[in-house]
């Protein structure tokens, strides 16, 4: 065995189970949150769309902050009691009461980004450990775990993921994902700044329009935004 592969096996966390069920329980735990992360969509057999980089906080009392950028900047931001749609920069904003059953895309996108990683465990079953790799960081390179899950008796029709998980910190820190049942959409996500490193601040919920702004009730369309794509109902689940 060479040194490379003798390393690479030392530094394996020695059960692909126990490290899913570490992964489950801290995003399981988390309640507030600050992240952000890189996401490319993919057509098979087609060039890359544009990223959109996001960036998400959750708070207590209903509070909550999505930002979605590309060419420009979009906002979803709740305070606890309204909640303002806008573009960054833009005098028109959307108000409207916050419901007890949220915001649909903010929550779409917390169970996208944070919840499903929640359920982890569930299927520990269909996961195998490929290798370790350095992924880069802010702060520096982090050796992670790459792990294969498959959901699914073939690739027509599964959920298929593989993820780049801290060992040390139990966070998904990269993932790349596909669902061919319902699209040939594949998802590439960076995580430059992983869930429950970082709490969010309180600025962040507090919506202060632009000098001549005005609510409006529905904002122009956004431009390059990609909408969602139907990704997998099946999230773990």
């Amino acid at each position: 065995m060479t040194a490379a592969l003798l390393a690479v096996v030392l530094a394996a966390p020695a059960d692909v189970t126990e490290l899913l069920r570490r992964v489950a329980a801290r995003y399981a735990g988390l309640g507030e949150f600050l992240l952000e992360v890189k996401e490319t969509s993919i057509t098979a057999g087609q060039t890359p769309g544009d990223a959109v980089r996001k960036r998400l906080a959750v708070a207590s009392g209903g509070r909550f902050f999505l930002e979605l950028r590309t060419a420009i900047r979009f906002r979803i931001v709740s305070d606890g009691e309204m909640v303002r749609s806008f573009q960054v920069g833009g005098k028109k904003y959307v108000e409207e009461e916050l419901h007890d059953a949220g915001h649909e895309q903010v929550q779409d996108e917390v169970r996208t980004l944070v919840e499903r990683y929640a359920a982890l465990e569930r299927v520990a079953g269909f996961a195998r450990l490929v290798k370790m790799q350095k992924v880069k960081q802010p702060t520096g390179a982090v050796e992670c775990a790459v792990v294969e899950v498959s959901m699914g008796d073939s690739g027509e029709t599964g959920w298929f993921e593989t993820l780049w998980i801290d060992p040390g910190r139990a966070l998904v820190l990269r993932s790349s994902a596909r669902n061919a049942q319902f699209s040939p959409l594949s998802h590439y996500r960076e995580y430059t700044l992983p869930p429950g490193v970082e709490q969010p601040g309180a600025a962040l919920f507090v919506f202060t329009p632009r000098d001549g702004a005005k609510a409006v009730s529905r904002l122009p369309e956004r431009g390059n935004l990609p909408l969602r794509a139907p990704e997998a109902r099946r999230r773990f689940q």
